[in-house]
């Protein structure tokens, strides 16, 4: 009884400390270098740090799209999940998961028609945490009792069940894939300790179609299917734990099988906030039993509808009803399925990691801003391609145009910053430009086309090669015209 309150007690603690430490992100911060952090942000410790605009958090991101949506919870072995149905997501690195569920039912004609009454509850409480966004180790310890009128003595209870469970994880966003491996000890009946003849190991395989996380879209759907192995069906003879009517308790209290199962289910959830309501079908169904298969009667098969609500980031209550659908008959060798059963769980995820590490970020007033622009031909303002800038003054990298001779710079400094502008068939341009703080603006470059000259010479004669005396009028493309004097016959000129 000590244990139960003292985790109990651990456990409101840790719900009431947690939401005040953990700090709201609202700007993404991971784009920016070293050198815009240092001009944009305040550090935590300048005085005036509490100045400027937030916008955004330091630290381990806490992966909270909405504080009051429940974007993930434990199931009843401690995995992320509903009730039985484990999700293939794996949660955020560096997130724990705790939690305190209870089942209970009372029912009449539980055994035999007009024969009995029962009370059954159980309660567990469970234990995961999250590494690298897709590894997931879950722990449950279990304890339940179990009132029949017909028995003597009439209680059969068992404490220290324990379960645990590792779940690895694929994110194939949207749909998320993943392989589940968990181990069960139950305790015996009627005391306390493990029954290690009866311990079971059970092999998934899951899928979860999300998108809430992808496309924000209220809606996660999961499917899960296994094969357990039962350790009782390989050491044990049937007759050996179940003789009698007592036996069926024994196997609802320790919630054990003697014979392997197939495990499979379907989960639906929408995730709303403060609210988000599920609806889960799960079902256990043994293989190669010593009779006539019935699969309604022999299959353990439950459709719980029920509600999950937000209370704070984090904190999860749950509520639900099990509605027994098959394995109503009193079968050796496993539990008989109750008609219902309540469900209601508290549980809490939370990240010690993120509480230590978010810093409120404030941005204040910085200088520094970027120039872009295109070069282009001086006269037919044509891009001029492969040209290239460099800055006067400062210890720049060059910049080279795009292939359309346009270009943006890296940050610089605010104020009157000097360009030269070269291309190898240009004059060198010189350009003083503006950087306007936070700002971003665009010029114009053109570049004078440097001249090209050639030497034209020759001799001008008549039809017998004799020398001639001669004018020469040379036109260029823009239609200016000049005379070239060949006084006896030759000429030579630079152009």
């Amino acid at each position: 009884m000590q244990f139960w309150i003292r985790s109990l007690y651990v456990f409101l603690a840790l719900c009431c400390a947690g939401p005040n430490a953990q700090a709201e992100t609202t700007g993404d911060l991971s784009n920016l270098s070293d050198a815009e952090q240092q001009d944009r942000l305040f550090d935590s410790s300048d005085p005036r740090a509490k100045q400027g605009k937030v916008i955004g958090s330091r630290g381990i991101n806490p992966g909270w799209k909405n504080r009051w949506v429940a974007e993930r919870s434990p199931n009843i072995y401690g995995q992320t999940g509903l009730i039985r149905i484990n999700s293939a997501r794996a949660g955020k690195n560096g997130y724990f998961d705790i939690g305190i569920h209870a089942r209970t039912f009372m029912t009449d004609d539980f055994i035999l028609q007009g024969a009995d009454t029962n009370t059954y509850a159980d309660q567990s409480i469970t234990f995961g945490f999250s590494v690298w966004d897709a590894l997931e180790v879950g722990f449950a310890t279990r304890a339940a009792s179990n009132e029949n009128s017909l028995l003597t003595p009439r209680v059969t209870f068992a404490v220290g069940d324990f379960a645990t469970s590792i779940k690895y994880a694929f994110d194939l966003d949207p749909v998320v894939l993943a392989a589940d491996v968990r181990g069960f000890l139950p305790a015996g009946s009627d005391r306390v300790g493990i029954a290690f003849d009866q311990m079971s190991l059970t092999g998934s395989f899951l899928a979860t179609l999300d998108l809430y996380q992808t496309m924000n879209f209220p809606l996660r759907a999961h499917t899960n299917i296994g094969y357990a192995f039962q350790n009782s069906n390989r050491t044990l003879q049937l007759s050996d734990v179940h003789l009698d009517n007592a036996s069926h308790f024994v196997t609802l209290t320790t919630n054990q099988w003697y014979y392997d199962q197939i495990v499979y289910g379907i989960g639906i959830e929408a995730p709303l906030p403060y609210v988000t309501p599920f609806i889960e079908f799960f079902a256990h169904t043994p293989v190669n039993v010593d009779r006539t298969f019935d699969y309604l009667q022999d299959s353990v098969i439950t459709l719980t509808p029920g509600a999950r609500l937000s209370i704070g980031r984090g904190l999860h209550i749950d509520t639900g009803v099990d509605l027994g659908v098959g394995g109503f008959n009193a079968i050796q060798g496993q539990p008989i399925n109750p008609q219902w059963a309540a469900q209601l769980a508290l549980a809490y995820t939370f990240s010690p990691f993120v509480a230590e590490t978010q810093v409120e970020v404030r941005e204040k007033e910085w200088s520094m801003g970027k120039i872009s622009g295109c070069v282009v031909d001086a006269e037919t303002e044509l891009a001029v391609q492969e040209a290239y800038l460099e800055f006067v003054g400062a210890e720049l990298p060059r910049i080279v145009v795009n292939e359309d001779a346009c270009f943006t710079s890296p940050l610089l400094p605010g104020g009157e910053i000097a360009l030269k502008v070269r291309h190898p068939d240009y004059k060198m341009g010189m350009a003083k430009l503006q950087v306007v703080p936070q700002g971003n603006e665009s010029y114009q470059l053109p570049l004078v086309a440097a001249p090209r000259f050639g030497r034209f010479y020759g001799t001008v004669t008549n039809f017998q090669d004799e020398p001639l005396k001669a004018d020469l009028r040379i036109t260029n493309k823009k239609g200016d015209s000049f005379i070239i004097k060949a006084e006896d016959g030759t000429y030579d000129t630079s152009l």
